[in-house]
């Protein structure tokens, strides 16, 4: 017994010895986390150049031990670091571990991953391209912050977190899908993203934080998902092309300038009955004078004397301009010459602008398409309608040169 015990206590002795041991292999540091188990993680590595392959296993003193993590800022500021080989021993990879490591051109992350922790990759300015295996659970705070190299990213179904700033300043992002698996998009995700041209936000989003979609100059439309009852603060502020937006009637709540400095805003639609209580700055530096509010049926006069919303300058009747709206067809749109035009049975139409003027009025013969020259027409919104409709069957006409 005394045999057993003693040799029980030299097991735990030596362990306690081995533990936090670091120690190099093929010029990587690793750092001893358990040592009864035998398993290590990549140590800090100040300064490190060229290729990084983390193997399965390494070998100190003849003892082998498997390499099951990365550890916090392993490679940090490793600017000569040019390419990452990562085994699928590997189970963690510490915050910080691969940031401003401006030499890496693009990474596979192996699916023995569950988490991607927070500011990974920040600053990886030439990192072009990553993959994210579907074992991901989560993408941690500023993941990706400043990849300004990055030009897409596959986010896949596994993950249902994503961290704050996440993709933050990825001036080349021109695209991202966001999985049914995420629920909520947190603050400044996709903040200053300014090549960020269409998001794809799924009915499983129930809330977009504060300031998610600022900066975002390229962003020109995107729908709001009925499932949001909530809009951030500042989460559009400044997308200087956003040029159309719909909230729904799930949306509660709008923060304090959420579309200010929206500058090229000419349509807003709200499924809302009742106008939302909202402060003044919401709209903020856009020229509501000359945009159109659509809202439903029976709710425009009480949108006309609504604080903040009484400041657009038409508002129309979304229900009743869109109903039998299929009984006509018109392309293309946007428009910068010729519009092609093909009514089932209406056969007089009218051009009106922003402000509900008519300013134009042409014939076409049923079943056959007519071609109308735009010329006549500055850049901006109008909507064509059927003269017989009374005020329905109207559709949106943009012209763009």
């Amino acid at each position: 017994m005394n045999k057993q015990l003693l040799f029980v206590f030299a097991t735990f002795l030596c362990g306690m010895l081995s533990y936090g041991q670091t120690f190099e292999s093929n010029g990587i540091n690793y750092t001893v986390t358990d040592a009864v188990a035998k398993t290590v993680e990549v140590a800090v590595n100040a300064d490190y150049t060229g290729d990084a392959v983390i193997p399965a296993t390494v070998i100190d003193n003849r003892v082998t031990y498997q390499v099951t993590g990365i550890g916090v800022g392993a490679f940090r500021d490793c600017r000569g670091l040019t390419s990452v080989s990562i085994a699928n021993s590997v189970i963690s990879i510490g915050s910080t571990a691969f940031s401003n490591c401006t030499g890496i051109t693009s990474l596979d992350i192996p699916n023995s991953i569950t988490s991607i922790e927070a500011a990974v990759f920040s600053g990886c300015r030439s990192l072009t391209s990553i993959s994210v295996p579907d074992s991901v659970t989560s993408i941690g705070n500023s993941a990706f912050n400043q990849c300004v190299s990055l030009t897409s990213l596959d986010i896949p179904d596994s993950v249902t977190s994503i961290g704050p700033a996440a993709f933050r300043s990825c001036t080349l992002l021109t695209s991202i899908t966001i999985p049914d698996s995420v629920t909520d998009i947190a603050d400044l995700v996709f903040s200053n993203c300014v090549s960020l041209t269409s998001i794809n936000l799924p009915d499983s989003v129930t809330g977009i934080g504060g300031s998610v979609f600022r900066g975002c100059a390229g962003l020109t439309s995107i729908v709001i998902p009925d499932s949001v009852p909530s809009i951030g603060i500042r989460t559009f502020f400044g997308c200087t092309n956003l040029t159309s937006i719909r909230i729904p009637d799930s949306v509660i709540n709008i923060g304090n300038y959420a579309f200010a400095g929206c500058i090229r805003l000419t349509s807003v639609t709200v499924a809302h009955a009742s106008p939302l209580v909202i402060d003044s700055n919401v709209f903020d530096n856009v020229n509501t004078a000359g945009a159109i509010l659509n809202v439903p049926a029976g709710s425009a006069s009480a949108y006309r004397t609504a604080d903040v919303w009484k400041d657009f300058g038409t508002v129309l009747h979304t229900e009743e301009l869109q109903k039998n709206a299929e009984a006509f067809n018109m392309f293309p749109i946007p428009n910068n010459g010729i519009l092609n035009i093909k009514s089932r049975a209406y056969d007089a139409f009218q051009i009106i602008n922003q402000y509900g003027q008519e300013v134009k009025r042409f014939e076409v013969t049923p079943g056959v398409t007519t071609k109308l020259n735009t010329g006549f027409l500055s850049d901006g919104v109008y909507y064509v309608k059927a003269v017989q409709a009374q005020g329905i069957g109207a559709k949106k006409l943009i012209v763009k040169r």
